[in-house]
């Protein structure tokens, strides 16, 4: 029996390395904006809940937006790699289950002509 692991193709790898790093991305702007607004909340004294987010959607929202772009790219890639490999294991077996039948209809076909030769009588011939 044959070992079923699933592969991983190199490109669905990037994907997910760069989905990563575009989260790690958008927790640090995240932080950097809840620093900048903290500060401009002292300096003003009120800031609305509509600025706020805002401010977290532009400075923070590309970044999360690409991260999930890039993990679903990944999980498509990986998808197709397993169905392509998938594939190609049964096409390989079935191409090895012919080859056998072949061998097997070989085998018997030279048997039954063998028998038949031998147990068939040549026709006589009228002159």
């Amino acid at each position: 029996m044959k070992n079923k692991t699933k592969k991983i193709s190199k490109a669905s790898i990037l994907f997910y390395v760069l989905a990563v790093l575009f989260l790690l991305a958008t927790l640090l702007f995240a932080k950097l904006t809840h620093d900048y607004i903290s500060a401009s909340a002292e300096n003003s004294g009120t800031i609305t809940l509509e600025t706020t987010i805002s401010i977290y959607l532009s400075n923070c929202g590309s970044y999360l937006a690409y991260s999930f772009i890039f993990y679903g790219i990944g999980m498509i890639l990986s998808k197709f790699s397993f169905m392509t490999h998938t594939l190609a294991d049964c096409m390989v077996e079935e191409v090895e289950e012919k080859e056998s039948e072949n061998e097997t209809d070989t085998e018997d076909d030279y048997f039954s002509i063998d028998a038949k030769d031998k147990t068939e009588e040549p026709a006589e011939t009228k002159d």
